[in-house]
């Protein structure tokens, strides 16, 4: 038997067992998809992750499709934080008016 021979033997048996596993790639792939999703959901604040676990790779571009919860309630306290420190300079800046009382006649 030749080198070239038991090569090209070995090629074909790996092909056919690849192809023997060709069914089975869905069921392994599911539940890999489902975790990952499951993983995402958590990471944006999501609290209904089972479903991203049934759903498999529809609940991964689900939770991809998600906004982030926990952004935007970081970005929200941020800005309200800046707009009342730029309402209190703006308050603080200003000069004081002296209320001089005029007669109306």
């Amino acid at each position: 038997m030749d080198l070239t021979q038991a090569s090209t033997n070995i090629l074909r048996a790996m092909a056919c067992f690849l192809q023997s596993l060709l069914p089975y790639i869905p069921l392994i792939l599911w539940p890999a998809f489902g975790f990952m999703a499951i993983d995402v959901a958590r990471a944006k604040g999501c609290k209904d992750i089972k479903l991203h676990l049934i759903l498999g790779p529809f609940g991964y571009l689900n939770a991809l499709a998600m906004p982030d919860l926990k952004t935007q309630m970081y970005l929200r306290a941020i800005s309200e934080k800046q707009s009342l420190e730029a309402e209190l300079q703006s308050i603080l800046s200003s000069p004081q008016k002296t209320s001089n009382p005029v007669n109306a006649r």
